[in-house]
């Protein structure tokens, strides 16, 4: 198991996001991705990647959405 955590700039300034994945400043969510689909997997600030779920290797995307 890994937990991957997104960190969002604003600058050269680290932004505050919620365990939820809402970043300060009203800037947007944090949307984690799985691979190429376009429905995101999970919405928050951590996302735990458990060995069980992967075959071989995946990617993994955050995103900071509006």
């Amino acid at each position: 198991t890994t937990v991957l955590t997104a960190h969002v700039f604003k600058g050269a300034v680290e932004q505050e996001i919620t365990s939820a994945g809402v970043v300060a400043n009203s800037l947007g969510t944090i949307k984690w991705y799985k691979g190429s689909s376009t429905t995101a997997v999970a919405t928050a600030k951590t996302y735990e990647v458990k060995a069980s779920t992967v075959t071989n290797s995946e990617v993994y995307t955050c995103q900071l959405e509006q």
